[in-house]
């Protein structure tokens, strides 16, 4: 595992690699130069910055090293041409956020690709494979709960239209947490896993009815929760990462979709970091 600084650098190298030189106003090299720096207290007026730059370049560092030499070139240069956009801090980007949502993209790609899945940047996301049948994959952001509805119709429409089965995948980073607000405790292996659970199964039980109403037909055969928390992760106070996902299946009555998703679920989570 690379320090952070380093992975800061490597990211960036990636992405001049793929012909893109990300000026010093950058999100990515705002984050660069801030880790390279080491340390940094929590009382300094970037901490919120590194806090930030601890995440992004942890999941764009798990992205490039899972897809750089198994995916075509072009493909990831596409998504990489829009990672250098939007502000360092993610509240400050009330509606476009394209480096962001393409972040999101790479991170769902990486995992279907650390799963086995090969994985292809297509319509209606990432298309990945399982037993020889395409799933698709349609990647949201949500940066509030008031966009639910508006988001996961727009998802299992992309999902219709890809004429393959396939699942809705939600990062819920900001909507679980609007303000961006940094947890103040220390947060153990044990407490994430049931902050998580209390946040995210109570989530899906409350919406997959509605989930079910709005998914526009059949094709939608489950959603995927993800959630990246930075926070201190021991009693010195360090801070790390700690990411969850989470699924519900929507066809609880049809026995051969309910065991098809479930057995894409297990292929899937099992490339998901830090599991």
């Amino acid at each position: 595992m690379r320090a952070l600084g380093d992975a800061a650098e490597y990211v960036m190298q990636v992405v001049r690699d793929y012909g893109f030189d990300p000026s010093e106003s950058s999100r990515l090299a705002q984050m660069r130069n801030l880790l390279r720096k080491g340390f940094i207290r929590e009382t300094d007026s970037a901490f919120d910055l590194a806090c930030e730059a601890l995440r992004d370049i942890a999941v764009l560092e798990f992205a490039f090293d899972q897809l750089r030499a198994r995916v075509p070139q072009d493909d990831l240069r596409g998504k990489i041409a829009r990672l250098v956009k939007d502000s360092a801090l993610p509240q400050a980007d009330q509606s476009s956020t394209p480096g962001r949502d393409a972040q999101a993209e790479l991170h769902v790609a990486a995992v279907c690709q650390a799963a086995g899945l090969n994985p292809m940047f297509k319509e209606p996301d990432v298309v990945a494979q399982m037993d020889g049948q395409p799933y698709g994959l349609a990647v949201k952001r949500l940066k509030s709960l008031s966009q639910l509805e508006k988001r996961f119709r727009e998802a299992a429409h992309q999902i219709r239209h890809s004429r393959a089965p396939g699942f809705v995948v939600l990062d819920m980073v900001l909507a679980a947490n609007p303000e961006n607000e940094r947890l103040s405790f220390v947060v153990s292996d044990a407490d994430f896993f049931r902050m998580e659970s209390a946040r995210f199964d109570g989530f899906l039980k409350r919406n997959q009815g509605r989930f079910r109403t709005w998914r526009e037909g059949w094709e939608v055969r489950g959603v995927i929760v993800h959630d990246h928390v930075v926070c201190p992760v021991d009693r010195n106070r360090k801070w790390g990462l700690r990411s969850w996902t989470v699924f519900t299946d929507l066809d609880p009555f049809n026995d051969g979709r309910r065991k098809e998703a479930h057995r894409f679920w297990e292929r899937y989570s099992a490339g998901f970091p830090n599991q």
